[in-house]
């Protein structure tokens, strides 16, 4: 498949994919109000945009012509922070994901950084057994409350660029 990684700030676009995505994985993995609670306050139109805004980058991941994933991230002190990596489920297991690990890592020492990391939640085997597979460790087990009755029960896994 000939797939394209397209930069973009329109969030108009990264917001509907991402619904699409979270509800057709997500509800299994964590429970659809915790699903939809995410969703409301952390991949909304406005939510993105305001992302955007404070400089985190988005891409589209691309078919050639439609939209089939999305990841964002952002550097920092540590080092680059994948916020989000999503991809439709007819995609996945289709090594899709090599062009964005290699462009993140590529990123990642342009902008003179050792350390790629990403939060996971600890209920997403598949990924965390992917991200290992791809040279990712867990570092750390955090439990960041985000709601009224909602947590983000995470492992934070890195891997050295």
């Amino acid at each position: 498949m000939n797939k394209v990684l397209e930069k973009t700030n329109d969030a108009a676009l990264v917001a509907p994919l991402a619904h699409k995505i979270w509800m057709e994985y997500y509800p299994d993995v964590m429970g659809r109000e915790y699903t939809i609670y995410v969703l409301e306050n952390y991949h909304s139109l406005k939510t993105i945009k305001s992302d955007i805004e404070k400089g985190m980058i988005y891409y589209l991941i691309k078919d050639s012509i439609n939209p089939i994933g999305y990841f964002a991230y952002i550097i920092d002190d540590k080092g680059l922070y994948i916020s989000k990596l999503y991809l439709l489920k007819e995609y996945r297991g289709k090594n899709i994901m090599e062009d964005v690990f290699s462009l993140l890592t590529q990123e990642a020492r342009l902008k003179g950084k050792k350390i790629i990391y990403l939060n996971v939640n600890k209920h997403n085997v598949a990924s965390i057994k992917y991200y290992q597979r791809k040279g990712f460790s867990i570092i750390e087990d955090v439990n960041i409350p985000i709601g009224p009755s909602y947590s983000f029960d995470d492992y934070i896994m890195a891997k050295e660029v």
